[in-house]
């Protein structure tokens, strides 16, 4: 079965994500995926949000907003991964811009993508070049200098320079290591 979505695209159906209590981060995620594909109105996500919390979550809401009235989805989605997250949002955002990179530009990479999903949930609206910066700040010198002289325009571009710059210097230290 198709639905329409934005702009008259016809689009496969997907469901809503069901939420239990476990692993918040993505249900938010996941949630403003299907608002933006589907093109929810601001003022309906709360309720659809709604129907989809089961156990836990579910009774949780009810205890929280049963006499306070709708709330904003931007709220919810907050307070959702405070009550059943790691920890405060503003955490998230401080280990975030504190990520350096250690080891391999791969592994730098995919910590800086686990990290970079609460950002996300907690500032959404932040442009791409924000995490670029934030990308570009966390690189070891020996790449992120030739990384910024190629001026990336998008965080992508950073990414697949600074896996360049990765190879060119293996490949210079194999080159002096057989005294080429």
């Amino acid at each position: 079965e198709r639905t329409e979505g934005r702009g008259g695209t016809k689009l496969p159906r997907m469901d809503f994500p069901l939420f239990d209590g476990t692993n918040p981060r993505e249900w938010v995620r996941r949630a403003n995926k299907y608002f933006q594909i589907h093109g929810v109105e601001e003022q309906m996500k709360l309720d659809i949000a709604q129907l989809y919390l089961k156990d836990r979550a579910v009774i949780w809401l009810h205890g929280m907003y049963s006499e306070r009235g709708p709330v904003p989805w931007s709220e919810l989605a907050l307070v959702v991964c405070e009550r059943f997250g790691e920890g405060d949002p503003q955490e998230a955002i401080e280990e975030f811009n504190k990520l350096v990179q250690f080891g391999s530009v791969a592994d730098y990479l995919e910590k800086f993508e686990m990290q970079k999903s609460p950002v996300m949930i907690s500032l959404p609206r932040q442009p791409d070049s924000y995490y670029r910066s934030c990308f570009l700040s966390g690189l070891k010198d020996e790449i992120v200098n030739m990384v910024r002289m190629t001026k990336p325009f998008t965080l992508a571009d950073a990414i697949e320079t600074a896996k360049f710059q990765e190879k060119n210097l293996e490949a210079i230290r194999k080159a002096q290591g057989r005294g080429i």
